[in-house]
């Protein structure tokens, strides 16, 4: 409980309401961001724009924006050539950061 209420108020704090709090966690966030491979980026304008981001176990998962990725409460906030824009927070109680992560596809590494 403490831990619920904990993420509450973190949620309060940084301005992102409730969703971070009360939501189901996504396939990608059970793995380190280190751990997960761009395959591909489509950016189409007949469609939303995507990326293919394969695990450590060989599956192949689609990332959109808004998606949430590695353990760090990871946010997909733009997709583009270069690769996946990621705001992910750091830190413990009360002490918490947001850092801007840029998860490159293996050409741009």
């Amino acid at each position: 409980m403490r831990n619920i209420l904990g993420i509450c108020a973190l949620a309060i704090c940084l301005n992102v309401g409730f969703s971070h709090a009360a939501r189901d966690r996504q396939s990608l966030e059970a793995f380190d961001l280190s751990s997960l491979k761009i395959v591909k980026i489509y950016l189409n304008e007949k469609c939303s724009p995507f990326a293919l981001v394969r695990d450590p176990n060989g599956y192949v998962h689609r990332a959109y924006l808004g998606d949430y990725v590695g353990k760090n409460f990871g946010v997909v906030k733009e997709i583009n050539r270069r690769g996946l824009r990621i705001m992910e927070l750091y830190g413990a109680g009360d002490e918490w950061e947001e850092k801007e992560i840029w998860f490159e596809t293996n050409e741009n590494q």
